[in-house]
């Protein structure tokens, strides 16, 4: 008898390649950061793909392809590598984590460009020095040596100028999806890149009152908990469990992909699989 989540989780996954058209940001992402060579025609397709990003304006839309045209596929034809990590992170988070973006209107190609170099003078010593996580998976790893890595990227994230979506707050608390979607990014066999929906679906998030600047129409301050001992690390916990049931190199992605085609993936994206499995 076929095991139920690794079907589950194989079914999920070709639903989300099927409707998913940001997901070449992170393919490019990795085989950058892998020191794989990335084609022309790869690029060419990253820019294409920029269209179909929901919740952008045309505007911005039109900046990002600006940056990608300008700093990653100028810089590949020169083969120049500043700041290209910096750069392949950023559309990564441009491409994944849409909210922290989307309600600045009128950020510009300058704008990016001065978070790829910031992100590239911030990553390169945190990779350093980790550099003892790049061949070990979630499973060679326990929670203490997990924490502080947490903690380092939470401060290589801690940006204090430039616009306000640009400002990451340096707070896992708040700044969660973004942080874990990097941790990710830099090892995918140890963090699995988790959004808000999905933590709230799988009921590991809660919505509590706290002191925060935002506030509702009646003036009360609201937010999110996010706590990483009480939140991540049982699901953290979980999926070493999967990956070591299953031994597959992209389990943790697979399944991120699979819950997101049940929490987050909108209306018009689910129409347009049950079109094509002939479901409408």
């Amino acid at each position: 008898m076929s095991d139920k989540l690794l079907e589950f989780i194989r079914l999920g996954s070709g639903l989300y390649k099927i409707i998913e058209e940001r997901d070449l940001a992170y393919e490019l992402a990795r085989k950058f950061l892998k020191g794989e060579d990335i084609s022309e025609e790869e690029l060419k397709k990253l820019r294409e793909s920029i269209d179909d990003w929901f919740d952008y304006s045309d505007k911005q839309k039109n900046e990002i392809k600006k940056f990608v045209e300008m700093e990653i596929v100028k810089k590949n034809l020169e083969n120049s590598e500043l700041p290209r990590k910096g750069a392949f992170i950023l559309v990564f988070l441009l491409a994944w984590n849409m909210n922290r973006f989307k309600d600045c209107a009128d950020f510009t190609h300058s704008d990016l460009l001065k978070f790829a170099e910031k992100l590239n003078e911030k990553i390169d010593p945190l990779l350093k020095k980790y550099e003892h996580f790049h061949d070990k998976t979630i499973c060679d790893l326990r929670w203490d040596e997990i924490k502080p890595f947490l903690e380092d990227l939470k401060e290589a994230l801690k940006f204090k100028k430039g616009k306000q979506c640009f400002k990451f707050l340096g707070q896992l608390e708040q700044e969660w999806v973004g942080s874990f979607k990097v941790a990710h990014l830099l090892f995918p066999k140890i963090f699995i890149p988790l959004d808000n929906p999905i933590a709230e679906g799988l009921k590991i998030k809660e919505k509590v009152h706290q002191k925060i600047k935002r506030k509702t129409k009646r003036g009360k301050k609201r937010g999110n908990s996010w706590n990483i001992d009480k939140n991540y690390r049982p699901i953290w916990e979980k999926s070493k469990e999967i990956f070591d049931k299953y031994k597959e190199s992209d389990i943790l992605k697979k399944l991120d992909e699979a819950l997101y085609i049940i929490f987050s993936s909108t209306e018009k994206k689910k129409v347009k699989v049950r079109k094509l499995l002939n479901l409408s």
